[in-house]
């Protein structure tokens, strides 16, 4: 991506607004405000009470592709299948490229396309009838609703119907990609302005979805430089090995916790633990973590010369004690 396109997209997204051309005028889109979102949300509600038993439900989309010989009732499983795969591909490119397994490291590579183009088409059949459901419709009027009272210097009731819709093509068109909004995000002149500025980089709120996405990235990216085994700048720029330097750290988080998780069961099941210190200093700082009541048992088992059982020490026998005196209060209730 050329420094003008860059610089042109960080701008665009700073301000919020999209400009497009139809018919040799253009038209700039503001981004809408929370007023409009809370207005767009009851045309919404009111649409999809209206067209409730005209449209199909997900589920009846799902069952006519199945009649048609599109999808299967497995196919919801498969596809997500086929997500853990590419998950798993990324991971391997990453743990290749850290054990220097360069051979390794290019069929991932040659195989992460094909996994990106299948799990695509896959969404795209499985999703090709939305437009026809309840849901999809709703979500389409809430859309036309926000463009048709956002277009600068244009009001919606003197908008037309073929203009709105030509307008919404081109703003999906114009729409920027995941890939860029990460180079976006990583590169100046973005990096530079949300190092110095962070989330006031942004001109308005409520935040476009595009403006959410980019700063999701900027701080995920923000993130990953602080953290104390930040990897080469080689896996930052790479989207795949990024992902799989990430799902590395997850898997890792994982384990530490599993194993803490059962490190403290252990522990549980006893009332004292014993640590040894390497110095005079640490057995000082493991004696100042023992409670009031720990560390006066740890002086008065301090007095004690020679060897003894345990049963014998004075808080053990306190203890046997009192449970003695608890034991005979019962037997007199009795």
């Amino acid at each position: 991506m050329d420094q003008f396109l860059q610089a042109n997209i960080s701008h665009r997204l700073m301000s919020g607004q999209t400009k497009v051309s139809c018919g040799g005028t253009t038209y700039t889109i503001l981004p809408p405000t929370l007023d409009l979102l809370l207005e767009a949300d009851l045309e919404y509600i009111r649409v999809k009470q209206e067209c409730l038993f005209s449209f199909m439900s997900n589920d009846e989309a799902r069952g006519y592709l199945i009649r048609k010989g599109l999808w299967t009732e497995k196919g919801d499983e498969d596809l997500k299948t086929l997500e853990e795969e590419l998950e798993t591909r990324k991971h391997g490119l990453y743990l290749a490229f850290k054990g220097s397994n360069f051979q390794s490291v290019k069929k991932h590579r040659e195989q992460l396309p094909k996994l990106k183009r299948k799990l695509i088409e896959r969404q795209s059949i499985r999703h090709q009838y939305d437009y026809l459901t309840v849901e999809g419709y709703a979500s389409s009027a809430r859309e036309e609703y926000i463009v048709a009272r956002s277009i600068l210097g244009v009001k919606p009731k003197g908008l037309h119907f073929f203009l709105l819709n030509e307008i919404l093509s081109e703003i999906n068109k114009s729409s920027i990609s995941i890939d860029s909004l990460r180079h976006i995000a990583r590169n100046d002149p973005w990096k530079i302005h949300w190092t110095l500025f962070g989330k006031d980089i942004f001109r308005n709120f409520p935040l476009t979805e595009e403006q959410k996405a980019v700063a999701s990235f900027s701080q995920l990216y923000e993130n990953i430089y602080k953290h104390p085994e930040c990897p080469p700048e080689t896996v930052i720029e790479d989207d795949d090995m990024l992902d799989g330097w990430l799902i590395d750290c997850r898997k890792e988080n994982n384990k530490d916790k599993k194993s803490s998780k059962k490190s403290n069961s252990k522990i549980e099941q006893h009332t004292e633990i014993y640590q040894r210190a390497k110095s005079k200093e640490e057995a000082q700082e493991i004696y100042s973590g023992n409670s009031d009541e720990g560390r006066t048992i740890v002086k008065n088992r301090q007095k004690i010369k020679g060897t003894v059982k345990e049963s014998q020490l004075p808080d053990k026998q306190q203890e046997l004690q009192i449970l003695a005196t608890e034991r005979m209060k019962n037997v007199k209730r009795r």
